[in-house]
């Protein structure tokens, strides 16, 4: 069989994805490679990078979610040397150092990698992502879903409501209203008969109403 011969060099510079390479010489975990796609991520020069602690080149910041993250990924890097398997931290934040010495926001989805040589683990390939933006977007998604459902709520409540008070004093208005029409106060002159009638036929018109009110809501409300 033909053996293929790869330069992994070039993979490792070329295939999707953020990585960057580590000794096995905890605390430090020295950072001896990266690939120009972390570089970029990063916002880092080569130079910033090469021969430098892990700790060193991403120091934590202040925030204590950011501490936190770091805490994560601490542990997760402990956790393959460990077991000597790949260890996924999940999304965890970590703020992003600049030049002015403030951090900038951001969410990461990391996972290290053991580089087994010889039967030994000689360093870490960690592969992380940015997702900043995709749960922004989905906390701000999730954060409009539920603004909608509160005015949702809100207009169903009302309209239940309104109906209701709208409903209670027509219904009284309507039994008046009919039994002037059937003579139980007295006769009605016919010009009066005329008035009475179109007062009636109004109402009728906003009990009407006020009965698709409360179908609207019980529809919108499931029942």
């Amino acid at each position: 069989m033909k053996r293929l011969h790869v330069d992994y060099d070039y993979l490792f510079h070329t295939v999707p994805g953020n990585y960057l390479v580590m000794l096995n010489d905890p605390p430090k975990y020295t950072i001896v490679e990266a690939n120009e796609a972390l570089l970029d991520l990063v916002g880092m020069k080569r130079e910033q990078l090469m021969e430098h602690s892990l700790w060193e080149v991403f120091p934590e910041s202040e925030n204590e979610a950011s501490q936190r993250g770091t805490r994560r990924l601490h542990e997760s890097i402990e956790e393959c040397l460990r077991t000597g398997r790949p260890h996924s931290v999940g999304v965890i934040r970590y703020d992003l150092p600049l030049e002015n010495s403030s951090f900038e926001r951001r969410l990461w989805a990391t996972t290290n990698f053991p580089i087994i040589h010889d039967g030994k683990i000689s360093g870490i390939i960690l592969s992380t992502e940015n997702v900043t933006k995709r749960y922004d977007d989905d906390a701000l998604t999730k954060a409009h879903i539920a603004q909608l459902t509160e005015i949702t709520q809100a207009q169903d409540e009302f309209i239940s409501i309104a109906s209701h008070q709208l409903r209670t004093p027509a219904t009284g208005v309507k039994q008046y209203l009919g039994m002037l029409r059937e003579g139980l106060f007295g006769e009605i002159p016919d010009n009066q008969r005329e008035i009475l009638d179109r007062a009636y036929e109004s109402n009728e018109r906003q009990l009407r109403i006020v009965t698709d009110l409360l179908k609207v809501a019980q529809v919108d409300s499931g029942k």
